[in-house]
């Protein structure tokens, strides 16, 4: 533990070749998605331990924000008892998952003078692609990009990958991972600016990053890197103990504090599929129309690994259509039946394809 509260000082800086972008969320307009994302709605986590209640007027959009906001108040759970504190809790679960790649989330947190705030971004096992199916926690691991217990000192975020073999209990990876920066070097007030929280995750080691440096890693010869579909997580918690101490210093008088998501991101490595579901695939209309397509349009996505295979002219010509790296925005007329079902086997070679299909114009 020791020589984990001293690492991150120094870290390396990860490498933007090669990656390519299969999902993203920037939270724009005036409603959250749920098509991609389920808003836990009078929700108790580890519940008598942590105080909070998960209730849904605590997550809303805000200039082109997820803002999940964590108030003192006495709201009723489901069960009637009275509980102090809510907050905001947002997941993709059976909704959006995927193996493999680099997850980033860029956030502005919780004032840390709200003593024992908890502010979380984690991945968890998706149940039903999960091998055995509903794997119980936390036989199926737990990646958790980022979480930060608040303290007005030492703001130190942490990356962690907690795992047991046996349900119910954890074993020693219930200590953080690794911090970013160190608890005893100069401290960054996360809550002052937003700053990227990621993980590359491959199917031998986890790689935890902020703002692109890397600052721990995890390797399959010391834990068992998890090889199956996860889901997300993003939450602002309360952490009991660390509140308790903290309310008698006037943590409570800082609340009302906001965690803000400006955007989240997927992408893969070496043109290989972070394998998203597709459940998520349709509901990525909105990057697409970012993209040019027409507002009456019907989208298609499509993201599959990239075949190796030596592309004929026709497709050449339609990879050059590519507004980035393996993304197109194609529009064409319903009557040409077989020119789609050729950009249809496009997409599934190219990987990150956008293909609208317009009923005004039959132009690419």
């Amino acid at each position: 533990l020791a020589l984990g509260l001293l690492a991150g000082t120094t870290a390396t800086q990860i490498s933007y070749d090669g990656w390519n972008l299969v999902f993203e969320d920037e939270f724009e307009g005036e409603q959250l998605d749920t098509r991609r994302w389920t808003v836990a709605d009078k929700y108790r986590h580890c519940c008598p331990l942590e105080p909070q209640l998960y209730v849904t007027d605590e997550v809303y959009l805000e200039n082109g924000n997820l803002v999940l906001r964590t108030r003192k108040r006495t709201v009723p759970d489901k069960q009637g008892n009275p509980v102090n504190y809510t907050s905001g809790w947002v997941d993709s679960k059976e909704k959006m998952f995927f193996k493999f790649g680099r997850w980033v989330i860029r956030a502005k947190l919780p004032d840390t003078h709200m003593t024992g705030v908890w502010p979380a971004h984690w991945l968890m096992p998706n149940p039903s692609t999960s091998d055995p199916p509903d794997i119980c926690w936390p036989v199926g691991g737990e990646i958790d990009i980022m979480e930060q217990i608040g303290l007005p000192i030492v703001t130190t975020v942490w990356g962690s990958f907690r795992w047991s073999r046996k349900c119910g209990k954890i074993n020693w990876s219930w200590l953080p991972g690794g911090p970013y920066p160190s608890v005893f070097g100069p401290q960054i007030d996360f809550s002052a600016d937003y700053h990227e929280f990621g993980v590359d995750w491959s199917p031998t080691e986890l790689q935890y990053h902020v703002d692109g440096h890397v600052f721990h890693v995890e390797k399959i010869d010391k834990v068992p890197i998890p090889q199956n579909a996860f889901y997300t997580i993003l939450n602002t918690a309360i952490y009991p103990s660390v509140h308790k101490l903290g309310q008698w210093f006037g943590a409570d008088e800082h609340l009302p504090v906001y965690h803000y998501i400006d955007w989240v991101r997927g992408t893969s490595s070496n043109r290989r599929s972070t394998a998203l579901s597709t459940r998520a695939s349709e509901a990525n209309y909105a990057g697409a129309r970012r993209r040019g397509a027409g507002t009456r349009s019907a989208l298609l996505r499509v993201s599959h690994e990239l075949a190796s295979l030596e592309l004929d002219p026709r497709l050449q010509e339609i990879q050059k259509l590519g507004i980035d790296d393996h993304v197109a925005v194609i529009k064409i007329g319903e009557d040409e039946p077989a020119l789609l079902s050729l950009l249809v086997f496009v997409a599934n070679q190219l990987g990150r394809c956008y293909i609208a299909l317009d009923k005004q114009t039959s132009q690419l």
